[in-house]
């Protein structure tokens, strides 16, 4: 059976994200990101302003004129390159004159020359594009130094972080070692609003003094917050162990700790694990607490980590350009997140956020947000997760454990930074873990080394590279073809690679259709399409309809085209394309919903159950469209399982006594429904019923799973209220 629909038990979220912080946090004496040792390192890459070799390959008919005839200067190859520089003129874009001399061949058509003195990047860019007008050459390109790829020498890079390794250790591998020879991450600021930090050994180092924007709770009480006060500037996890209280009982996760190793990790330190960007500095902000966290305190975050101002929060001068978000709920962006994203992107920052793990056809909110980089989770074969969410808004597809969804694997998780502690923190330790939130920190990572390579880059700019390096999905994979899964798997080599050669077109794409656009209206799409580097000319820009019910484009040779919505259908997918006058293409696709409505759930009246008996129903709901739909259940009781394709909610041996609130919320794979809340009472022989709780509001998105454990939920209803002893023992074990 499909995993999202047809086949696997339901595997609801799992745990929120956080950051780092102490205000004491200090850079090392050395700076690790630079110390490339050992053997299986080589030399950095060409300093930025030693550039002075350049290949040209000159077309074949100047090469048979050349070796026919009957002037000898022409058949010297020295000769050539000496006249483009004196026959051409040759400049820099300031207008000093270059002069250009013969170094060696490579074949009778290809040559080596290098300039008269050392330039920038900038500098011989310039040269380059002029050399590419000249109708003799076929080809002009820098002579760049290739060197030995740079791996880590962290004790456990190679025998445990595959994540990060070339594709020798699996097809969804991040690719990381090639990035690193051109950036680490030095120089940016990532901030990461999660559930705060510790300070591990392995990352304290690239942690700068963040924040705690967990309010008070509606009741005045710090439940939430869990440190016995509200706002302040200590953004360190105390723990988000719950009780018996208003969210499923749970040890404590330090899911934030992890997600911050995956990001930032001190690399080349001989000790523990390389984070994707352990160059980069990490900015703690604390918006999720036990049973979770408010909208309105992480939209403050968002803007506080940009530099904007919250009121009665002291200002931040730590500027952050990426944003890490592994938390999400259900339901369209909501204005209050849309409103915080546009800032973070007018301010030239970049949001990369989780699309949930709920195997389900529909991604969370902000993930689901405009202008958000959406991130869904492969398993160390490409694979898409079994657990990872996917549908429109999903840009991008990274590392995040586990086993893949339709190809055969070994299941291997991430492995990163945690704490020992079942309820507070105790001892620094490694562990593996799983989840979309592992993915978005690997694409978060990604973002800090293309910063570094370009910090000019727009967020647009950003994104349009990130997607175009990435690899296809695998053949045979859950993603095969699928458009709602991203533009393919993340090679963090190849994005910085096209950063720094910047040189084709960026590209982006909008269209009218907004949630769903009803039958016989006229959707535009628009694209935009700016010159690289380069500066080369466009030479074309099209849209073609990649999937869905066949229309017709009016303006498909062009930047805007538009279609009339058929009657049949509810998702069209259209790519819009860029060519420049240099070959160099770039392309980014858009899914556009139409004759679409959210299916409605059928309520259902409470059930008791007596207790250590089982209870066992099932949910519907309608499409007016008739779509299949999906479930997904929040809140679970432990022991509770929910099959997200039939809706089907069974509890063996329910106990302890008490009452219980099951949220379930339909999709369609485009739309979520309203949530509607199942009331379940455990009674003792003979009892009256009771009611249940309501009100569940945030969902953490994440993975607290260690290897052999199941999925953690952590829901959040109202304030938890705790007793007596923490519950020290309360993990969820289900099929992995």
């Amino acid at each position: 059976m499909d995993r999202r629909g047809l086949l696997r038990p339901h595997a609801v979220a799992l745990v929120l994200a956080a950051a780092l912080l102490p205000s004491h946090a200090q850079s090392p004496s050395a700076d690790p990101a630079r110390q490339k040792a050992g053997a299986a390192s080589a030399s950095a890459a060409d300093p930025a302003d030693s550039l002075n070799r350049i290949i040209i390959g000159w077309r074949p008919d100047q090469v048979q004129a050349a070796s026919t005839g009957s002037a000898t200067a022409w058949r010297d190859p020295a000769e050539r390159v000496r006249a483009l520089s004196r026959d051409r003129r040759l400049t820099t874009d300031a207008g000093e004159a270059v002069e250009l001399s013969y170094r060696r061949s490579v074949s009778d058509r290809t040559h080596v020359a290098v300039t008269h003195r050392r330039m920038n990047r900038a500098e011989i860019t310039g040269l380059v594009r002029r050399l590419r007008q000249d109708a003799q050459i076929a080809y002009v390109e820098i002579d760049e130094r290739v060197i030995a790829q740079f791996t880590p020498n962290d004790t456990e890079f190679l025998a445990q972080q595959w994540s990060m390794q070339t594709l020798a250790a699996g097809a969804g591998a991040g690719n990381f070692p090639g990035a690193w020879d051109r950036a680490t991450g030095a120089g940016v600021i990532v901030a990461q609003l999660d559930g705060g930090f510790r300070p591990h050994a392995d990352l304290f180092a690239n942690v700068l003094p963040g924040y705690d924007f967990i309010s008070a709770d509606p009741s005045g009480r710090f439940d939430t917050a869990n440190d016995g006060d509200g706002r302040d500037s200590d953004a360190r996890d105390p723990g988000d162990w719950s009780d018996r209280g208003d969210c499923p009982p749970s040890n404590s996760g330090w899911h934030g700790t992890h997600v911050a190793g995956v990001i930032a990790a001190v690399g080349n330190n001989s000790s523990g694990v390389a984070g994707a960007a352990f160059g980069a500095k990490l900015l703690p902000i604390r918006v999720l607490g036990v049973c979770g966290g408010y909208v309105s305190d992480i939209a403050a975050g968002m803007r506080w980590a940009v530099g904007l101002p919250v009121p009665g929060v002291p200002a931040n001068n730590q500027v952050a350009k990426v944003l890490n978000m592994s938390l999400g709920r259900f339901g369209s962006c909501s204005q209050a997140f849309q409103g915080a994203v546009d800032e973070v992107l007018a301010a030239g920052s970049v949001v990369v956020a989780a699309t949930g793990n709920d195997s389900a056809r529909a991604i969370l909110q902000p993930a689901n947000c405009t202008g958000v980089i959406g991130v869904t989770a492969h398993a160390i074969n490409g694979d898409n997760a079994s657990y990872a969410n996917i549908g429109q808004g999903t840009a991008i597809s990274a590392p995040g454990g586990g086993f893949g969804a339709a190809i055969a694997g070994n299941g291997r998780q991430i492995y990163s930074t945690s704490n020992t502690g079942l309820t507070t923190p105790q001892t620094d330790r490694l562990e593996f873990k799983r989840g979309t939130s592992m993915a978005t920190a690997h694409v978060s990572g990604v973002a800090a080394l293309m910063f570094e390579a370009k910090p000019t880059l727009t967020p647009q700019e950003l994104r349009s590279r990130l997607v175009n390096a990435a690899r296809p999905h695998p053949a045979g994979g859950f993603c095969a073809g699928l458009q709602t899964c991203g533009a393919g798997l993340l090679d963090a080599a190849q994005s910085v690679q096209d950063v720094l050669d910047d040189d084709a077109p960026v590209v982006a794409a909008a269209s009218t259709a907004g949630l769903a656009a009803p039958r016989d209206a006229t959707v535009q799409l628009t694209g935009t399409a700016l010159a690289g580097r380069l500066g080369m000319g466009l030479q074309s820009t099209s849209w073609t309809q990649i999937a869905g019910p066949t229309v017709t484009l009016t303006g498909a040779n062009g930047s805007n085209a538009s279609f009339v919505v058929p009657a049949s259908g509810n998702s069209f997918s259209f790519r819009f394309r860029a060519l420049d006058l240099n070959g160099k293409a770039a392309h980014v696709d858009l899914t556009v919903p139409a004759n679409n409505t959210a299916p409605v759930l059928t309520p259902i009246s409470t059930r008791f159950v007596l207790e250590g008996e089982s209870l066992s129903f099932s949910v519907s709901a309608t499409d007016a469209e008739g779509d299949a739909i999906t479930f997904v259940a929040s809140t679970l009781p432990r022991g509770a399982s929910f099959d997200a394709g039939t809706g089907t909610f069974t509890w063996d041996n329910a106990s302890p006594l008490g009452s219980y609130s099951v949220g379930i919320t339909p999709s369609d794979g485009l739309l979520s429904g309203e949530t509607v809340y199942v009331g379940i009472v455990v009674v003792a022989p003979g009892a009256g019923g009771g009611g249940a709780t309501q009100g569940l509001w945030w969902v953490l998105v994440g993975s607290t799973m260690l290897a052999g454990l199941g999925w953690r939920h952590l829901w959040r209803h109202r304030a938890c209220r705790r007793a007596g002893t923490p519950h020290a023992g309360n993990r969820r074990a289900t099929p992995a």
